[in-house]
């Protein structure tokens, strides 16, 4: 069973730094792969869904909250498959947050988030280099102290 991740995406875009939708999906499709999990954003309002399609795979999806805000949509994915998921969910808001909890869900501040994101971006730019060295041959002694 997959871990799922539930992520505000308005809140979590705010506590960035560039606050550009693309560079957080951007991020968050990276975490969800090298993690081996599901990632769903979640943003407020009523955007273009076909805006997102291209940074979408499939273990990272985007979704508008169209009628509803994001809270809610979070709210009833959790409700839905509960039990056929371990969830966590990225948020600041203190109510989706004690929600999330009493359904078993484990919560993380978007703070916590960055910070993983950042990790894992780091991770993934080692292992390419690390990669890139062997994929051109250089088989030197030194090759595993880079």
């Amino acid at each position: 069973m997959p871990e799922e991740w539930l992520i505000d995406g308005f809140n979590l875009l705010y506590r960035l730094k560039n606050r550009q939708l693309s560079a957080l999906f951007g991020l968050v499709a990276d975490f969800a792969a090298a993690r081996r999990c599901l990632a769903l954003v979640v943003l407020d309002g009523k955007g273009n869904d076909e805006e997102c399609a291209a940074f979408q795979t499939p273990s990272f999806q985007i979704r508008y909250s169209k009628e509803v805000s994001a809270d809610a949509v979070i709210e009833r994915r959790l409700c839905e498959k509960k039990g056929l998921a371990a969830f966590v969910v990225v948020t600041g808001d203190r109510a989706i947050t004690q929600m999330a909890r009493g359904s078993g869900a484990r919560v993380i501040g978007a703070d916590e988030f960055i910070s993983l994101l950042n990790q894992t971006r780091k991770e993934n730019s080692e292992l390419l280099f690390k990669r890139s060295i062997e994929s051109h041959g250089f088989h030197r002694p030194f090759e595993g102290k880079i």
